[in-house]
């Protein structure tokens, strides 16, 4: 009998103890001699408390706002912010976080520029999962092989080719209803490194890209993109092949409020630049999928 009152005054003992131990955690002085963060949150996992001296991780992904861009905390404190600054606009993108300035598009001569800008494409039938183009400003639209006498282009890049169903949607706000002109800005992507040309695409044709607004075929039957023929083998890799781009005039109608322009990839492939609108109806323009982009590259 008494050997068995030992080992219950023992077990409660050692009961006792551990409650102690786990209660003590939580007191203002932990009794555990190192503390654990295996989620890097900051905070201890055992006993709750700040680590002192804690090192903040942050995303490195931009957050961005319409002023600035900074990195957030990814460690659990989330009003710890790193790098935070204002944008630094080159071409209506910023330099560093790559967000669009969010600025009213001013027409210039009349004349409405919107760009085809950094555009995460929809993945259609075939279409490459996450499929991107990313823009590249400053570039010079070739008139013929070799020569960068056209005007400056801002180059996409690739657009469709197999990955039929991609778009590019433009939002518009007009102040009136109107006829207007609108003007693409597209380059043939079609091309052979063996014969070095760029082949046409001719509109309205199967596998052509196809334009839309409010919902609306537009009709791009009797317009072509042009090709390029005797190509270098120096135009095949520096991009005269790809940035012959050809100017496509078309009569659309716009209603009063939100419009909606989308331009489809067919299985042949060109690149884009950029839309233009002449007209003198007041016109706002919001960017859609466009710039739901990754947030870095």
């Amino acid at each position: 009998m008494k050997k068995t009152l030992i080992a219950v005054v023992l077990c409660l003992a050692l009961a006792l103890a551990t409650s102690v131990l786990f209660v003590g955690c939580g007191d203002s002085e932990p009794v555990h001699k190192t503390c654990y963060d295996v989620d890097a949150d900051g905070i201890c996992d055992v006993c709750e408390k700040d680590i002192a001296g804690h090192t903040h991780l942050f995303s490195k992904v931009w957050s961005t706002d319409e002023t600035s861009h900074w990195h957030k905390a990814t460690c659990g404190h989330s009003n710890e912010i790193d790098s935070k600054a204002d944008h630094t606009y080159v071409n209506s993108v910023c330099s560093v976080c790559k967000m669009f300035d969010s600025a009213p598009v001013a027409p210039i001569d009349g004349v409405y520029h919107f760009e085809a800008e950094n555009a995460i494409l929809n993945d259609g039938e075939g279409a490459p999962s996450n499929a991107t183009m990313v823009v590249e400003f400053g570039r010079h639209e070739f008139t013929e092989s070799g020569k960068t006498d056209g005007p400056l282009v801002s180059d996409v890049g690739y657009f469709g080719g197999g990955a039929s169903g991609q778009t590019i949607t433009w939002k518009i706000n007009a102040k009136a209803a109107g006829e207007v002109k609108l003007t693409l800005r597209l380059a043939s992507a079609v091309g052979s490194w063996d014969d070095r040309k760029i082949s046409p695409i001719v509109l309205g044709s199967e596998g052509a890209p196809t334009l839309s607004v409010n919902n609306a075929a537009v009709d791009l039957t009797g317009h072509t993109i042009e090709g390029l023929d005797n190509l270098t083998q120096e135009d095949m890799s520096s991009g005269v092949a790809y940035s012959h781009f050809v100017e496509i005039e078309l009569t659309v109608s716009l209603v009063a409020g939100d419009n909606t322009v989308v331009l489809t990839s067919g299985t042949k492939g060109c690149n884009v630049d950029k839309i233009m609108i002449a007209t003198d109806i007041e016109l706002a323009f919001s960017r859609t999928n466009n710039t739901d982009r990754p947030s870095s590259h």
